[in-house]
């Protein structure tokens, strides 16, 4: 008798694990994905930060959120984000000569300011936030073993959900 309830409370508390533990996994990849997937429904373009060139302000591996903006919105001291020699930079703008339709921008992290003026044509847009670490996760999840961790975890929660239903009790 003893025995028949202390298996009932054990089948009782893995049930209620098993969910839990499903409910968890589900709630982490959501929780995970959100500043990967929400900013781009609010109208960002969304970049991952692969140099020191902005630290310590922006440090490597943060999530940058871009907002698309006029060109002669842009003032000194605001952190843009634009084409060069086919590879996206963040830098501050030093200047923006109206006049000539470029920014003269510098990294925080350089000594001068870059060889390169940045043309009106290149700019993506402002950066608005940034999220440290979050685009090197972002970077992750977009690789083949990142997607396929992520299918995992999902899989998993869905599969300890149903043992946890199949359980009786």
């Amino acid at each position: 008798m003893k025995s028949k309830k202390l298996n009932k409370k054990l089948q009782k508390t893995l049930v209620l694990f098993s969910r839990i533990l499903g409910i968890i996994v589900i709630l982490s990849v959501v929780l995970l994905l959100i500043p990967l997937t929400l900013p781009r429904l609010m109208g960002y373009e969304t970049y991952n930060v692969v140099s020191g060139s902005m630290e310590p302000e922006i440090p490597v591996g943060s999530l940058l959120l871009v907002k698309s903006v006029d060109p002669y919105e842009i003032e000194e001291d605001d952190i843009i984000t634009f084409y060069s020699n086919g590879t996206v930079v963040s830098h501050r703008v030093v200047r923006n000569n109206s006049f000539e339709k470029t920014f003269t921008t510098k990294g925080d992290a350089n000594e001068g300011v870059d060889l390169h003026d940045a043309a009106y044509n290149e700019l993506i847009g402002i950066v608005k936030h940034h999220i440290p670490w979050m685009g090197a996760v972002g970077a992750y999840v977009s690789t083949a073993s990142g997607k396929l961790l992520i299918g995992e975890l999902i899989v998993c929660a869905i599969l300890l959900y149903a043992v946890s239903a199949r359980i009786k009790i």
